[in-house]
């Protein structure tokens, strides 16, 4: 029975004997471990696959060790470092440390001081990216709590949410434009066994076709090296997010290329940097969103579906979730204004329930936010939501006349009379349905989208 794999280990070193003695020693403890006979070889190598602790022999015939340390130190995710050498000397020694090494070895080389040595750098490492994702949590975004909701579709929703929410496996998220994808998504990490870990975002629509398979796998040293102009390596999603979770937001929007790379990633557990040969396993759990009703230019294979849909979570559109429109407009209300009292009018509240929310919950924040501003006392009316069916002739328009705010009212009424049909009201307007999209978050969300709710 082979022993279990416990630090990946790097050897550089041009003296068989010596690299032959150290590998035999860090195997026998179970340890993964691959030679390089000089320095330029090693490096390509550290940039390339994802090892632990890297052994440096000072004297390389190219590159020296202290060169491929120093380098090495440059890349997002460096292996703890241990220089050694067969003629050590305090200069070298003080050079090593403070060139970044972790430790500096000279002969005898002790089996059991080598394997202490490897454990206790590969240690280092753990924690070195423990303490980042640690500030990361503190720092970033605090954990949501699990929202409620009187309305049955949408308490069916977070029923599959809390499920999936306690698995490691991918989930789907379906939901138009400002149901509360996000949130979802981001409550699903928190309290997930994974929740320690860094949740990185891939905004889909945004990634441009050469660069989307970087984005989510990262680039080699090689391909680096071929296109200079493409500056140092990228860190993909897929790397960053390990020990975590990556979302895909509006992952029907990746091209078809990208698509079948990341579903065969997802099969098979692995993935190779852009340009590289190695393969490295898959280390993060994948949350991707997508819109309920997606165009014929922009679907999600048949194999990625497969994939992403382990737990599904469908989110109802506001307009179905009648029982909420009111406490979420006052809740909204509250954190626009929340030392003021403002009260709802019955044609408000009427207004509010009758209006069709293709915007939805984003949506209904805005025009909250707006009315807390415009209304002339603590009593918000229905003119005062500037709803297509209530805004009045008066409030039309001293309030905003930038032509931006012309084209949303404009764009509401389109869909409020197609029923939020979004192909149907793109062809109307004049614009293809990808314009109309970009205008439903640009217009109808809060410009700070961390800010999305539910």
């Amino acid at each position: 029975m082979l022993p279990t794999v416990d630090v990946r280990v790097l050897i550089a070193e041009n003296d068989d004997t010596v690299a032959g003695m150290l590998q035999r020693s860090l195997e026998d403890q179970g340890h993964s471990v691959e030679r390089f006979t000089n320095g330029r070889d090693a490096l390509r190598a550290i940039q390339e696959f994802a090892f632990d602790v890297a052994l440096l022999g000072l004297d390389l015939p190219d590159i020296d060790g202290l060169e491929v340390l120093r380098r090495a130190r440059q890349d997002p995710f460096p292996p703890e470092c241990i220089i050694f050498a067969s003629h050590a000397t305090i200069n070298t020694a003080v050079a090593a440390m403070r060139a970044g090494a972790h430790d500096y070895l000279e002969p005898p080389y002790r089996p059991e001081e080598i394997d202490g040595v490897v454990r206790r750098a590969a240690e280092a490492k753990r924690m070195r990216f423990d303490n980042a994702r640690m500030r990361r949590r503190l720092f970033g975004r605090p954990s949501l709590p699990a929202p409620e909701s009187a309305a049955r579709s949408m308490q069916t929703a977070l029923l599959a949410a809390e499920r999936a929410a306690q698995s490691l496996g991918s989930v789907l998220i379906v939901g138009e434009p400002g149901t509360g994808k996000s949130s979802i998504a981001r409550y699903l990490h928190d309290v997930s066994p994974r929740g320690q870990g860094p949740m990185v975002k891939v905004k889909c629509g945004r990634l441009e076709r050469s660069r989307a398979l970087a984005a989510l796998f990262s680039t080699s040293v090689t391909a680096t090296e071929s296109k200079a102009s493409d500056g140092p390596r990228t860190v993909g999603a897929f790397e960053e997010a390990a020990g975590g979770t990556v979302v895909l937001c509006d992952v029907e929007w990746m091209d078809d290329p990208s698509q079948s790379a990341l579903a065969a990633a997802l099969a098979s557990g692995f993935f190779r940097r852009e340009g590289a040969r190695a393969q490295l396993p898959v280390e993060a759990r994948v949350i991707a969103t997508t819109l309920t009703a997606m165009g014929d230019h922009h679907e999600l294979r048949t194999d990625l579906l497969e994939q992403l849909s382990g737990d599904l979570i469908a989110l109802p559109p506001l307009r179905a979730r009648a029982a909420d429109i009111l406490p979420i407009a006052e809740r909204y209300v509250r954190e626009a204004a929340p030392l003021a009292a403002h009260a709802l009018t019955d044609a408000a509240q009427a207004a509010l329930l009758e209006y069709h929310w293709p915007g939805n919950l984003r949506e209904l924040r805005a025009v909250m936010a707006r009315a807390v501003a415009i209304a002339p006392r603590d009593v918000i009316d229905a003119k005062h939501l500037l709803l297509p069916a209530h805004a009045s002739v008066e409030l039309a328009a001293p309030q905003d006349e930038s032509l931006d705010a012309v084209e949303w009212q404009h764009i509401q009424v389109v869909l409020e009379r197609t029923g939020g049909h979004q192909g149907r009201a793109a062809e109307r307007l004049g614009i293809s349905a990808k314009t109309l999209y970009r205008k439903i978050r640009e217009y109808g969300v809060p410009r700070d989208e961390s800010a999305g709710s539910v």
